[in-house]
């Protein structure tokens, strides 16, 4: 399983090169729940 800290940190990193904080905030928010909903379905 990739690191959730990792994966936030590497995307708020290359986006935040390219959009203002605000767009960061809300690709980190939608990459959370999709997150979240990836790991709901995992198995045990």
């Amino acid at each position: 399983l990739i690191d959730r800290e990792v994966m936030v940190a590497s995307l708020r990193k290359q986006l935040g090169e390219l959009f203002p904080e605000r767009v960061v905030e809300a690709n980190v928010v939608a990459f959370d729940e999709g997150y979240q909903a990836a790991r709901m379905k995992e198995p045990e």
